[in-house]
């Protein structure tokens, strides 16, 4: 049948059937109007230049039915969908059989394969590998293994005797240089770079406010308030690191003075203690 798409006022904008319009339209939202293009079921565009009087152009008829407006196989095209989904399995098994024969090859093999080349190198510098696993998440996952040529961290200290802290049960090696043991046995990671620099503020922020609650019980002034909100690390940090840097030279100074006085008084000798 030769029929041409033609859109009524009354139809639906985004499909074009008259039982409904565009605000109770299941289609999928297109961009451009159904009275400004020209489709099929199968979503694939055909101009009237591309149909011949001979061929048929098909389109889909409209129903009212409710299960079949809400079928998922409706607009499902077998021929064009099922060659598609056939040309990449035919990939995928392909790369399989590729990847299959350079495990069979041998070391001498793969570099001169190497050097043409020939071999695909783009996942081999990646110490992971690809299994079927359950409890992932998605399909494909990535489960982190070590080389062979990797010694386990916690092996080293059999040589060295040193007493082993590793915890079998969460593989963890406890290197009493990155950290230290509390008092229930938990391993505690020593601070590093910025959590280091916000842990001197808290404690320089502790020692100020503790010199100050002793000046206001000597002082006995309960009109001034005991806490400092300048020297807050949550309030004013940037106001707090200036403190902090000059707190620093004022106690190089000191030194330094210290220093001088001790080197007049004992000469030489207090020198080369220093």
């Amino acid at each position: 049948m030769n029929q041409d798409q033609v859109w009524r006022k009354s139809g639906c904008k985004n499909c074009g059937s008259l039982s409904h319009n565009a605000r109770d339209c299941l289609e999928k939202p297109r961009k451009v109007a159904y009275k400004y293009r020209e489709e099929t079921t199968t979503n694939k565009t055909i101009h009237k230049s591309d149909v011949s009087d001979d061929e048929d152009a098909y389109v889909r008829d409209d129903t009212n039915d409710w299960d079949a407006k809400r079928d998922r196989w409706r607009g499902y095209d077998p021929v064009n969908d099922y060659d598609k989904q056939l040309k990449l399995m035919k990939q995928e098994e392909k790369k399989k059989e590729t990847e299959m024969e350079n495990e069979d090859l041998d070391e001498d093999e793969l570099e001169e394969m190497r050097e043409l080349g020939l071999l695909d190198e783009i996942n081999k510098n990646e110490k992971h590998i690809k299994l079927d696993n359950p409890l992932a998440s998605n399909d494909g996952a990535k489960l982190s293994v070590r080389s062979l040529d990797e010694k386990a961290r916690y092996l080293e200290v059999i040589k060295t005797g040193e007493e082993l802290r590793f915890n079998p049960k969460s593989r963890v090696y406890k290197d009493l240089k990155e950290g230290f043991l509390n008092e229930r046995g938990q391993f505690i990671p020593y601070l590093s770079g910025e959590a280091e620099k916000f842990e001197r503020l808290k404690q320089f922020t502790t020692s100020v406010q503790h010199d100050n609650r002793e000046k206001w019980e000597l002082e006995g002034n309960r009109d001034k308030p005991v806490t400092d909100m300048s020297f807050s690390a949550e309030v004013s940090p940037t106001a707090l690191m200036l403190s902090m840097e000059q707190k620093k030279k004022d106690n190089e100074l000191v030194r330094k003075a210290k220093r001088k006085e001790l080197l007049e008084k004992y000469g030489a000798l207090g020198e080369s203690k220093e």
